[in-house]
């Protein structure tokens, strides 16, 4: 070969290359310029349009600093020629990080890499510059997210760990190590352990929460038993558990909630107390993500690879070179990549996708773009992104797991997240809910109250307060919750807050009832102290006699007495136990209740009285208290009524379920209507030895079986007590 043949070989080759080079860059999303020594861009591809709005043409001949704000100018040309005079980097030139300058005068992040090639007699600089701002975005965005979930992670009240499917603990919160002490305690090395399931038989290591998970691929939820600790204390725990799922359809890690709920099967009272672990390892996504090329001509062999591509395919360039992509990578045969090369080549237009390929143990994001001699390939490694994601889906899952109510506030007090339970709790929507200041559901005065908790945990050491506060839900109605706050920071020193809701509404209900429960009970042992002064002391004057006269007229007078003090202890001594409904019911007849309530009273009083039976109802209800029932009211129309009094029990007809009943009436002096509304509470009499409790026992007996009363007046004048409520009548024994 004559030099000149070799001058014309190496012509071409070059000429090969740098069609090659200028294809690629040309395809390439990232702005490519090329400068001279003296600063000057005698070259930009197409990307520098969309990067920076300037026309390739537009750059050329124009001063690389075009690219860079005024503020940096100065230092970067003084870089630029010390390393033209001496060749001395003073900053890596590989992904560097620096603000770029478009058109429009706006700045941009960007990620710079610079290129020096030296083969030429004019040195020359070769930049490649990528628009990071999406990737801090991102970045941001997950950040705060993360600082959110943290704080809710930190604030639970429950019990939560993450385990792997092998059984190490990849994460817990304290709740949840007390917990697995408790439980590891009481697991035994065989399969057998110290856990009861509510039947009160052992169960075996695999019927536990975590293994039936592990086994199954399904969530278990509301799983309770119990422990008999050492010194016989039996503790009762309940455990949600959910699977999170591989790639491949495996279990690889189990997300267990679970909480003590040893007080709520001690005094029957739901205060649970989950535990939860909201995992949040997020870290920094697209961090230095580098990009890699390569191209292969209609052969699928390789042409071209980049310093990148290099890396990430594990082989040097002159080892591809020329080689089938095929051949050089045969597991790729029946890829999702295989066939989206050939689609690429087939319709002739880009085709995008991702993939995890096993040889590299890595996911990629690749970019396939087609010309008639070949493809050009770009892509890049996303495995840090596919993990991340992995993780969210963990963290969110997790999240949805807590039944209490999680939201967390900026610092302008409008929601930036909440979960389901907490938007359920409003009646609000997710997206009616974000963006949203708070007060819209807790009220001024509330908000006033979360503010001065705030700034108590601003200036203490504390990390979490409770507060208990009333939500207003969008229906209007009122729920009472008790808010566990904590806070977590944001930029220049300022804070938002993180709050987990429990509905107290049932905690309350039993607040109240044993508030009125005590309260009765201190008015019904003052009204039992008073009155049974009375006949005590008719006793004890009796008795005296007794004992001095012998008299046997006193020893009746202090029996009566007796009586008398031991029907006012039974009778309050039911009253004490509240109106609770009753369990014991049967099939009553109303017609023989009356007739045996009639003969349970002294003979000498209901000598003179009549009883007029008219009825044929049932009900449903215990034999003893609708005697007592109707023995009470027979006493109050003698007493009230005269001896001579006639006494009717009749029913009520009607076709509506909740107007049919009974009623009890006489033709005796009556009850006025300014004393309708008084005479069932409790003390109300009008004979001077009466105790006022007769009726409030009626009451009392009807409010156990939830039936309706009432008193008016009878067609003779007389009083009438109605009782509705009751249902048809049942079919007679």
């Amino acid at each position: 070969m004559t030099p000149s043949e070799g001058d014309d070989a190496s012509s071409e080759v070059a000429a090969v290359e740098d069609t090659v080079f200028r294809r690629l860059v040309q395809q390439t999303t990232d702005a490519v310029v090329i400068a001279t020594s003296d600063g000057t861009i005698v070259f930009a591809n197409r990307a520098v349009e969309d990067v920076f709005g300037y026309a390739p043409t537009a750059l050329e001949g124009r001063e690389l600093t075009t690219l860079i704000p005024e503020r940096l100018r100065q230092r970067h040309r003084a870089a630029f020629e010390r390393y033209v005079r001496t060749g001395e980097r003073t900053i890596p030139w590989n992904a560097i990080e620096l603000p770029g300058l478009r058109a429009d005068g706006t700045e941009i992040p960007l990620s710079m890499s610079f290129h020096v090639d030296a083969e030429t007699d004019d040195q020359r600089f070769i930049g490649v510059l990528r628009d990071v701002s999406d990737r801090k975005r991102i970045e941001h965005r997950l950040d705060e997210k993360t600082e959110h979930l943290d704080e809710v992670f930190d604030a639970s009240p429950i019990a939560l760990s993450i385990r792997s499917a092998d059984g190490a603990v990849l994460r817990m919160n304290e709740r949840a190590a007390e917990l697995v002490d408790i439980l590891s305690a009481a697991e035994d090395v065989a399969d057998e352990t110290r856990i009861y399931g509510p039947d009160g038989e052992l169960l075996t290591a695999a019927e536990l929460p975590f293994n039936r998970v592990v086994e199954s691929g399904r969530p278990v939820h509301d799983v309770e038993f119990y422990v008999d600790g050492p010194t016989d204390e039996r503790r009762w725990f309940i455990v949600n558990a959910k699977p999170v799922h591989g790639d491949d359809g495996t279990v690889t890690q189990v997300i267990t909630a679970g909480k003590d709920i040893t007080q709520v099967k001690r005094y029957q009272r739901a205060l649970e107390r989950q535990r939860d672990d909201l995992e949040r390892e997020l870290s920094e996504v697209f961090d230095r993500i580098d990009d890699a090329f390569y191209a292969l001509d209609d052969e699928w062999r390789f042409t071209y690879v980049n310093e990148r591509a290099e890396q990430l395919l594990g082989r040097e360039e002159s080892a591809l070179l020329g080689r089938v992509v095929w051949e050089t990578f045969p597991d790729s045969r029946g890829t999702r990549g295989y066939e989206a090369f050939h689609r690429a080549v087939e319709t002739q237009e880009r085709v995008t996708y991702e993939e995890r390929w096993s040889p590299l143990d890595a996911w990629f994001e690749v970019h396939v773009y087609p010309s008639e001699s070949g493809v050009s390939v770009y892509f890049r490694d996303i495995t840090d992104r596919k993990e991340r994601e992995g993780e969210l889906k963990r963290d969110e899952a997790m999240l949805e797991t807590v039944r209490d109510g999680v939201y967390a506030l900026d610092d302008d007090g409008r929601f930036v997240a909440v979960n389901r339970a907490y938007a359920d709790m409003t009646g609000y929507s997710r997206a009616e809910l974000l963006g949203s200041k708070a007060t819209m559901v807790t009220g001024e005065d509330a908000a006033a109250e979360f503010e001065r908790a705030q700034a108590h945990l601003e200036r203490s050491d504390e990390d979490v307060v409770t507060v208990e506060a009333t939500l207003e839900t969008v229906d209007g109605d009122y729920l009472p919750t008790e808010v566990r706050v904590s806070l977590f920071p944001l930029e220049d020193g300022r804070y938002g807050r993180v709050g987990v809701v429990r509905d107290i509404t049932e905690r309350k209900e039993r607040e109240r009832e044993i508030r009125d429960k005590n309260e009765r009970l201190e008015s019904f042992a003052s009204m039992l102290a008073h009155e049974l002064r009375n006949p005590l002391s008719i006793a004890k004057g009796y008795l005296g006699w007794a004992w001095e006269e012998g008299s046997e007229s006193a020893y009746e007078e202090v029996d009566r007495a007796h009586d008398r003090m031991e029907e006012m202890i039974e009778m309050l001594l039911f009253m004490a136990r509240g109106s609770a409904p009753v369990a014991n019911r049967e099939a009553v007849d109303l017609a023989d209740a009356a007739a045996d309530a009639w003969a349970a009273i002294d003979a000498e009083t209901t000598d003179a009285a009549t009883l007029d039976v008219a009825t044929e109802r049932v009900v449903h209800a215990e034999q003893t208290r609708i005697e007592q029932l109707l023995e009470n009211l027979f006493r109050n129309a003698i007493e009230h009524g005269g001896e001579d009094v006639t006494v009717r029990v009749g029913d009520i007809d009607s076709t509506d379920d909740s107007a049919r009943g009974f009623y009890v009436a006489d033709d005796g002096a009556g009850i006025s209507r300014t004393k309708r509304e008084t005479v069932f509470e409790a003390g109300y009499t009008t004979r001077r030895d009466g105790i006022g409790l007769g009726l409030t026992f009626i009451a009392q007996i009807a409010d156990g079986y939830g039936w309706t009363y009432a008193v008016t007046e009878s067609e003779a004048g007389g009083a009438r007590f109605e009782f509705t409520g009751l249902g048809p009548s049942l079919e007679r024994r």
